[in-house]
């Protein structure tokens, strides 16, 4: 522990470096890319300013900085352009396929045909779908109907709950 914690004193910078405007933009450079120097996903982005932004408004509480340095610095994350991969997204035709291929085995076959066209043609989350029940679908004989979300079965398997039980008990 000794040994880390003088490696720790050596390899860090005093707070008052902080004061430096430029330092603290390098950092925030910092916490938006990966080690692989690839850019970090937003939402990690923003926790990690968070935690910086805490963690300097701490410094700030015991007087070892003027004010937040954050609050002077003109950054933004830099925004990560994600978009679908059409290569790794099922078409309608092959999704219409799949499902018949589920429904013709037979059992529970139409019940799972039912549960995976909602999760496609509805954009229904696994639990909102389990959820559905007959009286919430308003189903023409033809064209669009209706489902009506009106709850949720997320699964309980212990590791989350003090009580695991199986959906329908």
């Amino acid at each position: 522990m000794a040994d880390a914690l003088t490696w720790v004193a050596g390899a860090s910078k005093p707070v008052s470096a902080l004061r430096d405007l430029d330092t603290v933009r390098r950092v925030l450079d910092a916490i938006s890319t990966r080690l692989d120097k690839a850019p970090a996903a937003a939402t990690t982005t923003y926790r990690k300013r968070a935690v910086f932004y805490n963690a300097l408004g701490y410094a700030v509480e015991r007087k070892l900085l003027p004010a937040n340095p954050i609050d002077l610095v003109q950054w933004t994350a830099p925004e990560i352009a994600e978009s679908v991969d059409r290569r790794v997204v099922a078409s309608p035709e092959l999704v219409g396929r799949l499902i018949e291929a589920v429904r013709s085995q037979g059992g529970r076959g139409d019940h799972l045909a039912a549960f995976f066209g909602c999760l496609y043609y509805a954009g229904m989350r696994p639990s909102e779908a389990i959820a559905l029940r007959r009286g919430s679908c308003f189903l023409p004989e033809s064209g669009w109907g209706r489902l009506d979300l009106t709850g949720s079965e997320p699964a309980r398997d212990g590791r989350t709950t003090a009580t695991p039980a199986r959906r329908g008990s």
